[in-house]
């Protein structure tokens, strides 16, 4: 059985005062290498929106952050390889999931639903 490119789509509703509003949701667990993340701003979302993806669980890392931006696009996210001995390496590999959540937490924006949809293209 092959491997296949799936998306996993994680709108986030925000609610407050325009200009800080905020909201945060999260897909169910993921087993699966993550290629990149589409970020689709609301024809509304103001130029102070944050976006925070984390794991939830696992590590806790942040997969991705952008700040003060309402500009839709894709951004390919991985990591820096490393040695046996921890020194760098000369190439990048995804971000691997073992069953957590993908989270997405959104600051500075106006109260709209969706604020932010992310989707997240992963390789399962």
């Amino acid at each position: 059985m092959g491997q296949s490119v799936n998306t996993i789509r994680i709108p986030v509703t925000t609610t407050g005062v325009d200009g800080s509003g905020v909201g945060e949701a999260s897909s169910a667990g993921v087993r699966a290498a993550i290629m990149s993340f589409y970020i689709k701003y609301h024809a509304s979302a103001p130029g102070t929106t944050d976006v925070v993806i984390t794991e939830v669980g696992g590590a806790g890392r942040t997969l991705l952050t952008r700040n003060n931006t309402n500009t839709s696009g894709e951004f390919p996210v991985r990591i820096s390889e490393v040695g046996n001995t921890g020194t760098a390496g000369s190439g990048v590999t995804p971000y691997f999931l073992g069953g957590e959540q993908i989270k997405v937490a959104v600051t500075g924006a106006n109260a709209l639903a969706p604020a932010v949809e992310v989707f997240a293209y992963v390789l399962q």
